[in-house]
């Protein structure tokens, strides 16, 4: 008998478990956005299913928190005002640009494990 409630538990709970929307930053997690500025400096980020991130560019680091809105990754670090991009829903071996006018853009990949 209690077998058998646990299972119908299971059974009714299924939906609403199916439709529980996955993390649009998930690819990211335990790995590295690799983002490349048109002159070739290197950034690195690191974002933590907590809301939490760490950049590293030429060995200056930075810390903050990141939210997703409106289909845009935001983030937020103390005295600089929020920087929002496009990235969600990517996953290691993606690979997309964010242009900072007609001629210039970053060059962004997501890197399998956190690499330095």
């Amino acid at each position: 008998m209690k077998k058998t409630l646990i299972m119908a538990l299971l059974v009714l709970a299924a939906p609403a478990i199916a439709k529980e929307k996955a993390n649009p930053m998930e690819g990211a997690f335990g790995n590295t956005i690799l983002s490349v500025a048109p002159d070739g400096a290197e950034t690195r980020t690191y974002v933590d299913p907590d809301g939490t991130y760490k950049s590293i560019t030429g060995g200056l680091e930075s810390r903050g928190t990141w939210i997703v809105s409106r289909g845009k990754i935001c983030y937020s670090a103390a005295g600089a005002p929020p920087l929002c991009a496009l990235g969600p829903n990517k996953k290691p071996g993606s690979k997309w640009k964010v242009f900072v006018n007609d001629d210039n853009y970053y060059a962004v990949s997501i890197v399998q494990g956190r690499a330095q």
